[in-house]
């Protein structure tokens, strides 16, 4: 079954083959059948079959089946089936079964990662956190050695040093 149901701005599921990029913005609720790319802002919950990338902002609950990568803001519930890998901000609980190079999990009352990669790593703030079988109240920090490894990926070749001739254009 392909195809599109829903009401505009209201509701929408989407039963589409592959990816469904979009910006868009649903009162109550989303459904994707396949893999989900871009800004999505929903008001109660949105629910994604495969992979969750881009910004996503949910009023109370947001499952995903598949992997999930961005920043997440979600009201009271987040749940991952796959890896996780960027920052998810949530007003109640979050959960991932593991983790994609690295995760940052905020949250009122608590978060999980079921499953800790060797190379994985990242910060979780909130009363209950759980890595692995790494448990801490308030704060949790797990893969501390990899972190060095993670930052140099992050900052891009072309900030190299330079001189400051070069920078305001005089060389």
């Amino acid at each position: 079954m392909t195809g599109t149901k829903g009401i505009p701005f209201l509701w929408r599921n989407y039963y589409e083959e592959g990816e469904i990029k979009s910006l868009e913005l649903n009162v109550f609720s989303k459904i994707v059948h396949g893999d989900s790319k871009g800004l999505d802002i929903t008001g109660i919950s949105k629910e994604v079959f495969g992979d969750s990338k881009g910004l996503d902002i949910t009023g109370i609950a947001k499952f995903v089946h598949g992997d999930s990568k961005g920043l997440d803001i979600t009201g009271l519930y987040k749940e991952v089936h796959g890896d996780s890998k960027g920052l998810d901000i949530t007003g109640g609980y979050n959960y991932s079964k593991s983790v994609d190079d690295y995760l940052i999990q905020i949250s009122l009352i608590g978060n999980k990662i079921n499953e800790l990669e060797d190379d994985a790593c990242g910060l979780q703030i909130g009363l209950y956190n759980r890595a692995g079988n790494q448990i801490s109240p308030i704060v949790n920090i797990y893969g501390l050695k990899n972190l060095p490894g993670k930052l140099k990926k992050l900052i891009p070749k072309k900030w190299k040093k330079k001189k400051l001739e070069e920078c305001i254009g005089l060389k």
